[in-house]
Parts: C-alpha cells; structure tokens; sequence
C-alpha cells in the first residue's frame, strides 16, 4: 500500500511540473538569461520584450528556458502571466485581453492615459527619466562592485 501511494504522489507531482511548464512572454524590455539562479551568475543570453519561450517549472523564482541552443534561468518577473479573459456585460468587441494590454495594465497604464497625461502638462521634461531609463550597468561592472563591497555569495566567488 505505501509503495502505490508513493508511485501515486510521485505521478502527481510529475504531472504538476508538468503542467507548470509551458510558453512564457517577456513582458519587460530587456532581461538577461542567466547560467544560474541568480541575478549575478553569468549571462548567457539576452530576450526582448515579447519574445516567447519555452520554459519549465518555476524553480525559487526562476524558471528554465532554452535561448539560441542554451539553457539558462529566466526571473520570472521579466515575463507576464497568461492573459485571462476579460468579461463585460455593456462590451460588445472582443473578450479577450491582448498580452501588451495586460502587461501595460499590470504597470497601471495604457497608451489612452499616456496620451491624456501628456497632453495636460506639455512643459514636462522627460530627459531624465530618458536618461535613467538608457542606462546599462554591464556584468563586469555589477560583479566588480559586488568583490569590492565583499557582498558576492561565497559561490559565486
């Protein structure tokens, strides 16, 4: 009896990973592939925003994905959640949110309140939010500045 509860509970938990996997979005800009879990390991690729991937179950936040032949880690905060149906009695267009649509809505914003903030306030300058927004920090740097602080995980040493 146990050894078919084990066989049992390990065909569930199979299957769940399996059903966890599945195509992801990138619903960020840019974000870096990495060798390991972690912001700091390796990058072994860069994906776009709205470049779709094959990934595996979520592992601590990360989830598997193959990028140009190369296995990596992905954040899953770089990549939108399944779009669900949007419903309303008075809609009478599609029910269906597209992916932009609900990535910009998880940002509280679309290009109708972009266009509505502009307008009222045309004296604005966006330089440095432009500014801001272009800067890169590259991985040398970023592990560099973690030796010299002495906070880099002794394995990634």
């Amino acid at each position: 009896m146990k050894k078919r509860s084990l066989v049992v509970l390990s065909l569930l938990v199979a299957a769940a990973a399996l059903a966890a996997s599945g195509r992801i979005t990138v619903a960020v800009e840019q974000a870096k592939v990495r060798k390991q879990k972690a912001f700091y390991a390796p990058a072994l690729a860069t994906v776009r925003y709205q470049q779709s991937l094959e990934a595996g179950p979520a592992e601590d936040g990360w989830l598997p994905v193959t990028v140009s032949g190369q296995k990596g880690w992905l954040h899953e905060s770089a990549v939108a959640s399944k779009a669900g149906k949007v419903r309303s009695g008075a809609w009478s267009g599609s029910d269906e949110a597209t992916q932009e649509e609900v990535t910009l809505a998880g940002k509280g914003f679309n290009e109708e309140v972009e266009k509505a903030y502009r307008s009222g306030r045309s004296g604005l300058d966006y330089a440095g939010v432009d500014a801001m927004e272009a800067r890169a920090v590259p991985d040398a740097e970023l592990t560099a500045f973690l030796k010299a602080g002495k906070t880099l995980p002794q394995g990634a040493r």
